[in-house]
């Protein structure tokens, strides 16, 4: 029924024109280390239209970095739990807003290596896609983060200048 509602209501406003923007996947580090938090999210920018709502699929190639959860822009509602896609949220009214960030995805960087976490909506699905006033846009978008080996902590570091000193100094003394 959710499905019936959901693709009867994207039908009725598909008559107007729109202008969706940009759509991108967007974190503030492609290159996170081992046990390390990172967030991406999928933004829309340059908008000129009300995005009502969206649903999408995502895949992450490799184990080295591992899905913890998602977080769904509050101003579309929470996730609509539908079966065939694997977020999905609508609200009327949606985001007028120039820039606006659908979905946040919070990963741990579980081992080295590069991995490609995208996107993507099949818009031959009525519940997958951009949804605004005009047009119904596929959100396909890939991103690649490469996780890079935990660095040398800095007091190991530091130690091993001290040392390098002290042997300088006892090799003088001799």
């Amino acid at each position: 029924m959710k499905q019936l509602i959901w693709a009867a209501a994207l039908t009725a406003v598909s008559a107007f024109s729109a202008a969706a923007g940009t759509i991108s996947l967007v974190t503030p580090d492609a290159t996170p280390y081992v046990g390390q938090m990172f967030t991406i999210d999928l933004v829309v920018s340059g908008n000129l239209d009300e995005i009502l709502g969206f649903g999408l699929d995502y895949l992450v190639s490799t184990a080295s970095i591992g899905l913890q959860s998602y977080m769904i822009n509050p101003v579309f509602g929470a996730d609509l739990g539908l079966a065939d896609t694997k977020v999905a949220a609508v609200n009327f009214p949606g985001s007028t807003d120039a820039m606006v960030t659908l979905v946040s995805f919070h990963f741990l960087a579980q081992s080295q290596g590069v991995s490609v976490f995208s996107v993507f909506s099949d818009l031959t699905d009525p519940n997958e896609g951009l949804f605004s006033l005009g047009s119904t846009v596929d959100l396909s978008q890939a991103l690649t983060i490469d996780v890079q080996a935990v660095p040398e902590p800095a007091s190991l570091g530091l130690a091993a200048v001290a040392l390098a000193g002290l042997a300088v100094a006892l090799r003088r003394r001799k």
